[in-house]
């Protein structure tokens, strides 16, 4: 089970907040498709959004070793594109926290990728107009971790089943 914090849906707020909420349902329901329910209430997800002093994000925090944060970074005029490849990518973070626990080791490269390519298979299923941007954004990532996600995405044939079969 996840929460949105109810203060991104006040005056102040994230002006986008109906395309927010609506569109991480829709990535949290895809993802439920392939991981079983009890395992996605394993661990309470908190969902927020970036304010201007929230330091690097998006990102998936643990706290306590009790609740994860995902704190992504969407803007007034993103679309819901951006708001699911962010979250997407931030969501397979939480599948290896249901897998690994939080004593799991800090993401590196193959956790990153992995992260990278779940961002690309829900572009290519649910978004496909923006996939080859986003694919071309990925490729050219300084970051080698996130730039292999384009390969392992290719790899398991955008299909996220086969992808979490990885972690």
């Amino acid at each position: 089970m996840y929460e949105i914090n109810g203060n991104l849906d006040t005056e102040e707020g994230l002006e986008n907040y109906q395309l927010f909420s609506q569109t991480v349902a829709k990535i949290w329901s895809y993802f439920s498709k392939y991981v079983e329910k009890k395992e996605m209430n394993l661990i309470d997800l908190y969902i927020d959004n970036a304010t201007e002093y929230s330091g690097y994000t998006p990102v998936t925090t643990p706290v306590f070793g009790k609740y994860l944060i995902i704190k992504l970074h969407i803007k007034p005029s993103d679309g819901g594109e951006k708001i699911a490849y962010q979250f997407a990518h931030e969501l397979m973070h939480f599948v290896f926290f249901i897998k690994y626990g939080f004593k799991k080791s800090r993401a590196g490269d193959e956790e990153e990728g992995i992260c990278s390519a779940a961002a690309l298979i829900i572009l290519h299923e649910l978004y496909p107009h923006v996939f080859k941007q986003y694919e071309t954004y990925v490729k050219r990532l300084e970051y080698i971790g996130y730039r292999e996600g384009a390969d392992i995405a290719k790899k398991v044939k955008y299909q996220l089943d086969e992808l979490i079969k990885m972690i």
